[in-house]
């Protein structure tokens, strides 16, 4: 399990996470960041983004993300390498 914080200002973030691991991200509330989380199960209440049955999974990411004039993707198509 893990637990951290991210942050892009002016820059873009690409996370990649196992499908086996449950997930939680809140995000900041800057109006000009990006977030893309949609299309990859994950239930949207406010700010907060997490994966049906969060807090009894065995295996869990919990971030705190904020982007600054810059974005954040979940499992981009374009992948995370490099």
């Amino acid at each position: 399990s893990l637990t951290g914080d991210i942050q892009a200002n002016a820059g873009s973030v690409r996370l990649c996470v196992p499908a086996d691991v449950a997930l939680r991200i809140q995000t900041g509330d800057n109006p000009i960041a990006s977030y893309d989380f949609d299309g990859h199960g994950l239930s949207h209440d406010g700010s907060v983004w997490q994966t049906a049955g969060f807090d009894t999974a065995a295996v869990r990411i919990d971030l705190d993300v904020e982007a600054n004039a810059g974005s954040i993707k979940l499992d981009p198509a374009e992948g995370c390498d490099g």
